[in-house]
């Protein structure tokens, strides 16, 4: 099995795609896409809130996950070099 290095793209890439992503979104025919309806009441308000505030917190838990993995894989490819090892 032939593994691929994953592909680093920089933060400005990533921001071009999601901006090309929401132009074709907005694309779409407006007859299949819907408004939300507007919150009927404040505890409503108050549940989209704290909807919103946990996703805002998963978010970054998962950046923040991720860079630690990034930064464990470049330690362990470092150590492997300096026991000899292969990067493979």
């Amino acid at each position: 099995m032939v593994k691929k290095e994953p592909i680093k793209i920089s933060r400005q890439e990533v921001k071009n795609q999601l901006e090309k992503l929401t132009k074709e979104f907005q694309k779409l025919p407006k007859t299949k896409t819907r408004k939300p309806k507007k919150p009927n009441t404040d505890q409503e308000l108050s549940s989209i809130q704290e909807t919103i505030d946990y996703l805002r917190v998963c978010i970054k838990y998962n950046i923040f996950d991720l860079e630690a993995t990034r930064r464990e894989i470049e330690w362990l490819k470092k150590r492997n070099k300096e026991l000899g090892g292969s990067t493979k």
